[in-house]
């Protein structure tokens, strides 16, 4: 973890590069800072969490404050938000670790409202580009 970016060692041992905001790099340090972590985030007896150790992990928190959404349901909600909100498919296929924009298209879905938005920004006939034609 830096300043900005933390390292994720995704499948394959493929490592990605995610950006953190400042608010949540406070929390991480905080949380380090509790854990006792010496080398990776989620660690026990210093070693690092499995993928199944961490989803019982986050599944028993959710479950605790009453949230209903799985690892992965976030993970489709964070991509998704991303390419909503006007952001490339190239970004949110990096920062989700996939090698294929292919991977990514199938996974998100945009939504018809964004699908529009982006149209209209583009075409040159629609918008305030065009106010005067």
């Amino acid at each position: 973890i830096s300043d900005k970016w933390v390292s994720v060692k995704g499948k394959g041992g493929k490592i990605r590069q995610i950006p953190v905001l400042d608010e949540l790099h406070t929390l991480i340090d905080d949380f380090v800072v509790r854990s006792g972590a010496k080398v990776y985030l989620f660690e026990k007896n210093g070693k690092a969490m499995s993928e199944n150790q961490l989803r019982y992990l986050v599944n028993k928190i959710f479950k605790k404050i009453g949230i209903k959404a799985s690892p992965h349901q976030l993970r489709h909600s964070f991509a998704s938000t991303l390419l909503n909100s006007g952001a490339r498919i190239n970004d949110v296929s990096e920062l989700l670790g996939h090698s294929s924009l292919t991977t990514t298209q199938i996974y998100t879905k945009l939504s018809a409202s964004s699908k529009m938005r982006n149209y209209k920004d583009a075409h040159p006939l629609c918008g305030s580009k065009n106010e005067s034609v």
